[in-house]
């Protein structure tokens, strides 16, 4: 029998355990906007586990807890701490973290901003259709 692969049945002692598969999952913490509630029932309707988070310490907690596949920051919120500061400790304990940052007008200078924090990308807030297409299917470049 040499160079033959054989195979065998479990034996029925052995259980066969089913793969659970959960649905990826994102934190959303882009404040009240129309924008917002048009990117996360976009992200639900694509199947991801959708979280919202009211404010930047509450995203850095729910990243902490859930573990998720990527996370949407707004730049400048009304309150708390700014996107760019939520990105960059994010990714200094989640390196791997995608990190999409949502401005609403982008600039020079903040696409260099966006680069030197570590996020995956920089968007307009005019962009969520873009936004989603990123999270869902990862084919943004990063501009790490």
């Amino acid at each position: 029998m040499t160079g033959q692969l054989v195979l065998t049945p479990p034996k029925s002692s052995q259980r066969i355990r089913p793969v659970v598969t959960r649905a990826a999952s994102v934190v959303v913490a882009l404040g009240e906007g129309a924008h917002a509630r048009a990117i996360e029932e976009a992200l639900r309707q694509g199947g991801w586990d959708v979280q919202v988070a009211a404010s930047d310490i509450d995203a850095r907690r729910l990243v902490h807890r859930l573990r998720p596949t990527a996370v949407i920051l707004e730049t400048d919120p009304r309150q708390g701490e700014s996107g760019w500061l939520t990105c960059k400790k994010l990714l200094m304990d989640r390196p791997g973290l995608r990190v999409v940052l949502v401005s609403p007008d982008p600039t020079d200078r903040e696409r260099r901003l966006a680069q030197f924090v570590g996020a995956a990308d920089l968007v307009s807030a005019a962009a969520a259709c873009r936004v989603v297409r990123a999270i869902c299917g990862f084919d943004v470049p990063s501009v790490n």
